[in-house]
């Protein structure tokens, strides 16, 4: 692969799919030219101006705790996906390509939501600095902060789309709500020794992160964290199963 440069290693990738072994959900990423959301991905959200490809991973699904970049194109695609699914309420067609002026405002949905997105502090911090030397600070953001864990980025942009839903009373969603959930964010206290995130982002056995089953659990409690309203038996399920994933009695009350 061509390193840092995803147009590159599109065609490599195109070539040698024909001989090359099963290959990753990354690989898809950059060799699918009729998945519309792959497009966006790799074009208009990982380039020097918005998540440079110097600090994507395009060959693992996953992130090393050691790793210097700051996401995985994987985890990209899968949030862009979800927004693009919020925006138009249907899931979205990436067997052929959209007409233009859907493909433009599919460009304008996703990079607006980025926009607004990439101003999480975490996330910010680990962008200021976008050259091989800064990989070792993304490396200690990531260690001290939840929120730049692969799983823990999809959970939040998943908060994001939802939190805004029930904010807006619709499934219109807007870069000017983003902004106002990124704000809330930023008054949480992500570090990982916070025991607020035993079995919500972090597993009770180890304190790993939380895997992709419980994901849904997570993005629950953190929009009830923020000001999400229940209804009384969605509030004691809510908490029936915060009993059961944290171990413990909590009070799980909102922050906001």
């Amino acid at each position: 692969m061509v390193r840092h440069d995803l147009e590159k290693s599109r065609k490599i990738f195109d070539k040698a799919s024909k001989i090359a072994k099963p290959t990753t959900k990354a690989d898809n990423v950059i060799t699918d030219d009729e998945n519309y959301i792959a497009v966006i991905s790799r074009t208009d959200v990982v380039r020097n101006e918005m998540i440079p490809p110097r600090v994507v991973n395009t060959a693992l699904n996953t992130l090393s705790k050691t790793a210097g970049q700051f996401a995985n194109l994987s985890t990209i695609y899968e949030i862009n996906y979800k927004i693009q699914d919020a925006y138009t309420g249907t899931r979205p067609n990436i067997i052929v390509l959209p007409e233009k002026t859907d493909m433009a405002f599919a460009r304008e949905n996703i990079t607006e939501f980025w926009k607004a997105f990439l101003k999480l502090e975490p996330f910010a911090q680990s962008l200021a600095n976008t050259s091989e030397e800064g990989g070792k600070k993304r490396t200690d953001i990531r260690l001290g902060s939840l929120a730049c864990e692969p799983i823990a980025q999809q959970i939040l942009a998943d908060v994001e789309l939802e939190f805004q839903k029930i904010e807006q009373g619709s499934k219109e969603v807007s870069a000017h709500g983003v902004k106002e959930v990124v704000a809330k964010l930023n008054r949480v206290d992500g570090y990982p020794e916070n025991p607020i995130w035993i079995g919500v982002l972090l597993q009770r056995k180890d304190n790993a992160i939380a895997w992709a089953a419980a994901a849904t659990f997570a993005r629950r409690v953190i929009s009830y964290m923020l000001g999400e309203k229940l209804e009384a038996r969605e509030l004691a399920s809510l908490r029936e199963t915060s009993d059961t994933m944290t171990g413990r009695k909590s009070p799980l009350e909102p922050l906001f």
